[in-house]
């Protein structure tokens, strides 16, 4: 990297790259909030939509405006809640509140079980349709 080439020690050099990179302008912020909001899932699966709103937060959390796990639930059940209404039914029903590794987990096992309920449903067509 040329910015840290000249640097005298490596701590001259973690220095340059954390000016570097923890540098928050409000139009960054703004931005990754808005990406924030606007990210939706499309057809993508539910591992990777999930794993694009955390790494969102992360970069949030980078410039010291973190978003909360409550929020990063809500911003995740926005999305999710058509496909995924019964689980998200769930979700919202807990009496304490979920963590994202565990709503990541009940998420992407809840669209492998879709998955293969669509799949046997699939099947049992094709033999109804074959006898």
């Amino acid at each position: 990297m040329p910015m840290i080439s000249s640097s005298k020690s490596s701590k001259d050099s973690w220095e340059k790259l954390a000016k570097l990179y923890a540098n928050r302008s409000e139009s960054q912020v703004m931005h990754l909030k808005e990406h924030l909001t606007l990210l939706s899932r499309g057809t993508k699966p539910v591992y990777e939509y999930l794993q694009l709103l955390k790494s969102t937060t992360d970069e949030l959390a980078l410039i010291d405006v973190p978003i909360t796990e409550d929020d990063l639930t809500i911003y995740a059940l926005n999305d999710l809640r058509i496909d995924f209404k019964e689980i998200s039914a769930a979700i919202c029903a807990r009496e304490t509140a979920i963590n994202f590794e565990e709503l990541h987990d009940k998420f992407v096992d809840y669209e492998e079980t879709l998955k293969r309920e669509s799949t046997s449903s699939d099947t049992t067509q094709i033999t109804e349709n074959y006898t």
